[in-house]
């Protein structure tokens, strides 16, 4: 059988287009047919999976200022002047993961919806206060066409699945029927134990999109109470000069390889965030073998076991205490 998916713009093998991604590279492994069709690429090589730019049938739709954020920038076009994209007649299994590209599809996998995202940001000390006061006074123009969108996207869908629980209450609060609840796939022979008998001398800590995956606040006081801490992700001046401390090492993005053997001798793993409907980071940390602490809400309250598996708190304060007590 062939297989056709929508995604995100791809401007990485990470966020939204992953769960695309694995399924596709796994589908072609087992000699199936797959295609990607996507907005746009910076990708022009995917284990044997063929990609294609659908962009230049798509620029009826509109132009936005957005043009630095490939996803937001889709995003807004698909707000404005939706485009329907026409399913090729062939026997492929069509799926589709984007939040802009509409199309007639066997199944719709739903990831969240960028405004709720937005809203749980703009909450967050770490949010930007000129984008929250925009935010403002446009959510609500901003909510009722992502609505409309999204209606699209179901009625244009034969069947439509979340990747969480919590994603599912999301679109159902917006009267959107959600047929099942698939969590995204994780590749277990790369995303393993590397030792059995890792150095547990540090916390790993996640630097991701600010206001959304990482609450600042959190890493520099447990530095600041003697907690060793790697973080990887983002590198950015604005983060060396907010995280400066001997005990903080700040390492940017690292191939999968690296953060496996990060995974593997952390103590722990620290994730902290606003709005997460899945998480892969938490699942990572435990197929690694290492424990996570994280918040008892949302995507990861689904995937982090308690006492078994990680930790599971209320509040930032909570966070704070627990993880120093687990370092001590």
């Amino acid at each position: 059988m062939d297989f056709v998916f929508f995604t995100d713009p791809l401007t990485s093998v990470y966020g939204a287009v992953r769960p695309a991604l694995t399924v596709s590279k796994e589908l072609a492994r087992r000699g199936h047919d797959v295609t990607i069709l996507t907005p746009y690429s910076m990708l022009s090589d995917f284990h044997k999976v063929r990609i294609a730019e659908i962009k230049e049938k798509i620029q009826r739709s509109g132009k936005t200022v957005l043009t630095k954020i490939p996803l937001l920038r889709e995003w807004m076009k698909a707000l404005i002047l939706p485009y329907v994209h026409e399913r090729e007649k062939s026997e492929s299994l069509v799926i589709n993961t984007s939040s802009s590209l509409i199309t007639e599809a066997d199944a719709y996998y739903g990831q969240g919806q960028i405004t709720k995202a937005i809203d749980d940001m703009s909450q967050s000390r770490d949010f930007p206060l000129r984008y929250k006061v925009i935010y403002k006074f446009i959510r609500g123009m901003l909510v009722n066409l992502e609505k409309r969108l999204m209606m699209q996207f179901r009625e244009n869908s034969a069947l439509f699945i979340t990747n969480s629980n919590f994603t599912k209450s999301l679109y159902e609060s917006w009267g959107i029927k959600v047929d099942h609840v698939i969590y995204p796939p994780l590749d277990l022979e790369v995303f393993r134990p590397t030792t059995q008998k890792p150095s547990r001398d540090y916390v790993l800590a996640y630097l991701g999109i600010r206001g959304k995956e990482t609450n600042l606040k959190v890493i520099k006081e447990l530095a600041r109470q003697g907690v060793k801490i790697k973080a990887f992700g983002k590198s950015s001046k604005e983060y060396e000069k907010e995280l400066s401390s001997q005990n903080i090492e700040i390492l940017g993005y690292v191939d999968d390889n690296t953060l496996v053997d990060l995974y593997t001798n952390a103590l722990f793993t620290l994730f902290t965030f606003t709005h997460e409907p899945f998480g892969y980071i938490p699942v990572e940390s435990m197929a690694c073998g290492t424990p996570v602490i994280t918040y008892d809400k949302q995507g990861p309250k689904n995937t982090v076991s308690h006492n078994r598996t990680g930790w599971l708190v209320s509040n930032d304060e909570e966070l704070v205490r627990e993880a120093i007590r687990i370092w001590k």
